[in-house]
């Protein structure tokens, strides 16, 4: 679902990867890791996903990564996205990281979101 929004949102116009090749020219986005927890509540099993985005830019300076970041968060905050097996109760922004490459040239964006998804138990 996050690929596939990403992809989708006009205001997104660099390259979306689940994984890209190492050499993908930049920019460009790429799905990043996620961490899943148990987020049970009395009479519902849901889980608790805190994933993140990353971003690459080799401008020489942060104000275009800046500017994807920016996309990135505009697209996924509060989006009302559709599951196929489980419901969707929320997603929110948590925090973005500006990193500068070793290269000491390129930079490395990273968004993080957390997603709440109630399961279908029945």
């Amino acid at each position: 679902m996050i690929y596939k929004r990403l992809v989708a949102d006009e205001t997104i116009t660099w390259p979306v990867f689940d994984r890209a090749d190492p050499q993908q020219d930049m920019p460009f986005i790429e799905l990043g890791p996620e961490d899943v927890q148990e987020d049970d509540d009395e009479c519902i099993t849901g889980t608790n996903h805190l994933f993140q985005i990353d971003l690459y830019h080799n401008q020489a300076g942060m104000a275009a990564l800046k500017d994807m970041m920016g996309a990135v968060k505009r697209s996924l905050h509060n989006y009302p996205g559709e599951l196929t097996d489980n419901a969707l109760h929320s997603i929110r922004f948590v925090r973005s990281t500006v990193l500068q490459e070793p290269d000491g040239i390129n930079y490395h964006g990273v968004v993080q979101f957390e997603a709440l998804i109630e399961s279908d138990i029945s």
